[in-house]
């Protein structure tokens, strides 16, 4: 998550990372805010409160 919106990380060790964008509308507001809870990321965002995960937000 960033104020560039919201990414995914994959990969199995560093040589295989890779980035994707899941969402470039969902702007991070308070860093704080971030929780997991249930295999899914709770945050405020520009979209208000949003629960991501792997399908997106």
């Amino acid at each position: 998550m960033s104020e560039a919106g919201v990414h995914r990380v994959t990969g199995t060790d560093p040589a295989s990372f890779q980035v994707e964008l899941l969402d470039s509308s969902a702007i991070l507001l308070a860093p704080q805010s971030v929780a997991v809870l249930n295999n899914q990321v709770i945050a405020l965002t520009s979209q208000g409160v949003v629960a991501i995960s792997d399908a997106g937000v």
